[in-house]
Formats: C-alpha cells, sequence, structure tokens
C-alpha cells in the first residue's frame, strides 16, 4: 500500500518529467505545423494516423501543468523550456508580419495564390500564428505578479503573522480557461472518434483502402481514377466547387491527389496560367426541371488521351479519341481525365465555369 509520501514523490516525478518534456512537444508542434505548410494539411494524418493537432494538444496540456506548478509549487521553468517560450515570443511579431503580407498577396491577386507561388498553406500559417500568438499570452501571464493579493497569500509558520509573497496570478487565469477549452475540445474530439468507432465496430476487419471508401463514398474512388491516370508533378485543372462539389474543391482534394498541383482555370489571368497537363471532366449534372445537363468543360478540347469513369458502376474506359467534344454523350454522368497536348496552352477563358 502505498503512503502519503510516496504517492507525493510520484507526483513530484511526474511534474519533473512534465517539465522537461514540454520543448520536444513544442518542437514537435512546430515541426508538424511546418511539415503541413509546406506541403498540404493533413499530410502527417494521411501517412503516420497522427493529426498535427495531437502535438499542439498535448503541447498545450504540458504548458498548463506548467503553470499549475508555477502558480502553486513556485516552480521555476527549466531552463530549455524557458528558452523555447522566449525563441517564441520573439517570433510572434516577425510571423504576423509574414501573415499580414501573404495574406494581402493572396487579396491582391487570386485564391490559392500564395500556394501556386511559395508552396506556402496560408490555413496552416494562420494556425501556426495563432499557435504562436497563445504561447506568448500565457508566458506573457505567467510573469504577471501582484503583491498583496488576499487570495493568493502564502503563510510562512515561522513567522507570527501572515507574510505575502509576490504569486503570478496569469497562469491561474489562464489555468481555468484551458480546462474550459479543453473540456469543449474533447468534446468535438467524442464526436469525431464515436464515428469512426462505430464504423471500425461494423466492419472491424476491414482495410484501410475499404475504410476511406466507407468514410468519403464514391468521390475517393474518383480520386484513385484521377491518380492511376496522372502523374504526380502533373497540374491539373478542376471543374468549379459550387457545382461539382468535393472534386473541385482544391483544398479537400489536394489531401488526396498531392503533390499534384490543382487549378481552377477561371481563377488566373492569361499571363498566370500555370502549363496545365490534364483536365477533369466533370460529371454531368441535371438541371432540375430540364432535359440538359450541366457539364465542363464547356468547350471542345484536344487529347492525347481521353479516360472516363463511372463512379456509381465503378467502370473505367479509355475513349479512343484524339479530341473532347462536350456535346459527345459518351461522357453523360460519368467522370474523366483530358491529358492535353504539350502544345496546346490553356488560356483563362478557354474553360469558363458554367452559369447556375
Amino acid at each position: 500500500m502505498k503512503t502519503k509520501g510516496g504517492k507525493a514523490k510520484e507526483f513530484n516525478i511526474i511534474l519533473t518529467v512534465n517539465q522537461h518534456l514540454f520543448s520536444p512537444l513544442i518542437v514537435a508542434a512546430f515541426g508538424t505545423l511546418l511539415l503541413e505548410l509546406v506541403s498540404y494539411p493533413g499530410f502527417l494524418l494521411n501517412h503516420t494516423g497522427i493529426p498535427a493537432t495531437f502535438f499542439l494538444l498535448a503541447s498545450v496540456i504540458s504548458y498548463c501543468v506548467l503553470l499549475f506548478q508555477s502558480n502553486f509549487f513556485d516552480q521555476k521553468l527549466v531552463p530549455e523550456a524557458e528558452l523555447v517560450l522566449r525563441c517564441n515570443l520573439i517570433s510572434l511579431p516577425f510571423l504576423l508580419l509574414m501573415y499580414f503580407m501573404f495574406s494581402q498577396m493572396e487579396k491582391a491577386h487570386y485564391l490559392n495564390y500564395v500556394f501556386s507561388t511559395f508552396h506556402i498553406h496560408l490555413v496552416i500559417l494562420e494556425r501556426i500564428v495563432v499557435f504562436t500568438i497563445f504561447l506568448s499570452l500565457l508566458y506573457v501571464f505567467s510573469q504577471i505578479t501582484f503583491k498583496k493579493l488576499s487570495l493568493l497569500k502564502s503563510v510562512k509558520k515561522s513567522d507570527p503573522g501572515y507574510s505575502y509573497r509576490e504569486k503570478p496570478i496569469g497562469p491561474l487565469v489562464f489555468f481555468v480557461t484551458m480546462l474550459l477549452l479543453l473540456a469543449i475540445q474533447s468534446y468535438t474530439i467524442f464526436e469525431v472518434v464515436s464515428d469512426d468507432l462505430a464504423s471500425i465496430l461494423r466492419t472491424p476487419f476491414a482495410s484501410f483502402e475499404d475504410r476511406k471508401i466507407q468514410k468519403f463514398g464514391g468521390p475517393y474512388r474518383t480520386y484513385k481514377f484521377i491518380i492511376r491516370h496522372t502523374e504526380p508533378n502533373s497540374v491539373i485543372a478542376v471543374p468549379p466547387q459550387f457545382v461539382w462539389g468535393i472534386v473541385g474543391n482544391i483544398g479537400f482534394s489536394r489531401y488526396f491527389l498531392y503533390p499534384r498541383f490543382l487549378v481552377h482555370p477561371e481563377d488566373f489571368t492569361d499571363a498566370d496560367m500555370p502549363r496545365i497537363d490534364y483536365v477533369i471532366i466533370g460529371e454531368s449534372i441535371p438541371i432540375t426541371g430540364t432535359n440538359t445537363y450541366k457539364f465542363w468543360p464547356t468547350t471542345p478540347i484536344p487529347a492525347d488521351s481521353i479516360y472516363v469513369f463511372d463512379e456509381l458502376n465503378q467502370i473505367e474506359e479509355k475513349i479512343e479519341k484524339t479530341f473532347y467534344d462536350p456535346s459527345d454523350t459518351v461522357y453523360k454522368g460519368k467522370w474523366g481525365i483530358i491529358k492535353v497536348p504539350a502544345s496546346v496552352k490553356v488560356t483563362s477563358g478557354e474553360y469558363p465555369a458554367p452559369t447556375r
């Protein structure tokens, strides 16, 4: 049976280990964010099964424990933790300036300009900035102290009366705030995990590919079809998102198709238009109340090769033609891929988005 002294010793060991674990967790959190900054959001999850947010959450919990130590046990940070937090604080102005510059570039040009030019994801950069601000605020507030605050007074038993010491109030405030945030985040995680767990329980021996199909359905098969018939370093024109949903969503589709570079031709000017290697044929969508269909591209295109895919029946075939004709019924209700000849230059207005 453990004594109170034994439990206290174990608790002190946990606190000591956490002090030395904090710095590697922070480095891992920023490292994974930087990795996804230049690759794509979800890169770590896609290759390791571990989301980048795991390290963010772990480092935040570790820091909360450090604040608990600082506030209630008067224990100072170990030198490496102090160094990491100071470096984080110093880097904040530069990150804010970088984010401001890139966001203004994005506004001045077109959607996805920063990624296409610098291969930097603004969404991930935003997460880095927010995380840096959060850590900086915690660090700054942890240095704020108040004298003679009755809620935080401590008694020195050797003295006949009360003796007030400087105690940091910032960590206590943020510690309570973090508990609330963690409670909210835990509920969100539980919702996501519970759905995935239910799927695992229904089909415990399903393969990884089967689970992807269960989660994403037909679009996942379409992504696999695109991967089979395109080069990894190719530039692919995809149909507009407001009609063709998931596949037309560049941010979402990039998770499956990276390192392929996806573009909406209508977002570019002729001068900025990259060399397009493939054009996705958007699945024909019937217009409600009519006998006509929405289709994309809307203009004929020369082709080195054309492949089509029936997502519903999972049938794939090659079309023996050297020219894509949008009026041809062979494309009706199917996805497709056109390989653009090297001699053909796609312009911004050549494949306009259809009207609603």
